[in-house]
Order: C-alpha cells, then structure tokens, then sequence
C-alpha cells in the first residue's frame, strides 16, 4: 500500500498546482478500485496521500513515511539545489514573483514548522535542516 501511495501521491500535480494531493487520492482511488483492491485498502492509501499536505497532520505511519521520503531534501546537503528548483516551479506556475526576501521568509517559515517523523530523519537529517534555517535566517538578516 505504501508503494502505490508513493507512487500517486505527486500525480495530481499533472493537473493543478495548488492542493494537488485530492487530486493524487482521487487517482490512486480509481487506479486500485480497477485492480480490486479492498475499500480498507483504499482508504487507507487515500488518506495516507491527503496527509501528504503540508497543511494537514500525518496520523499514518505511510504517510509518515512518504512526508519524510518526500521532504528528506530538506536536511541534506541539497537543500538550496532543491530549493532552487522548487523556486523555479513556483515562477512557472505564477505562484512566486522571485522576491528573494519573500521566497526566505516562507522557506523559513516551512522550515520551522515542517517535522520528521522517522528515527532515520531525525537522527540524520534534522540537524543539517536546523543548520540550513539559521543559514537562511542569516541571508534574510542581510537582506533586511
């Protein structure tokens, strides 16, 4: 189940942009209804991908699991290449206007809320995460 939870949760981003993980549900939904799977197993995949949101709290532990495959770049030495490509993401989609200071302040703020769930992550990747917030903290300060 977690496989095809992984494998669905970012498809809805073929369609929209903006609260993309119904979307991802909803086809995930029909793809397992189509193979037979039980509606247990379903709704378990289903709300597993709509906790996914950063806006609602992980409760599974596949969710769990898929917040911190999906956000793992945030405590690792990629951060700012990843960073840049999900700025870039954003000016496609008119989501950003490329305000540095902006784009800081949210990345900030996302940093200082976001949490890792598994043992792997906080043991691992947390610390890098806290030394990239203070890095950001510090770039923003001599924007400022």
């Amino acid at each position: 189940l977690a496989c095809i939870a992984a494998l669905c949760h970012d498809v809805g981003f073929v369609d929209v942009f903006d609260e993309n993980e119904k979307y991802g549900a909803a086809f995930a939904k029909k793809l397992m209804e189509k193979q037979g799977y039980s509606a247990s197993d379903i709704e378990i995949v289903v709300n597993a991908i709509l906790e996914t949101d950063p806006k609602i709290k992980n409760v599974s532990k596949i969710s769990k699991m898929l917040s911190d495959a999906d956000l793992g770049y945030l405590g690792t030495k990629d951060y700012f290449l990843w960073s840049e490509r999900l700025l870039n993401e954003y000016l496609n989609y008119k989501h950003s206007n490329g305000d540095e200071k902006k784009w800081l302040k949210e990345q900030i703020e996302f940093l200082k809320i976001h949490k890792y769930y598994s043992q792997f992550s906080i043991l691992n990747r947390k610390p890098k995460k806290e030394e990239i917030l203070i890095q950001l903290q510090r770039q923003l300060e001599k924007l400022s």
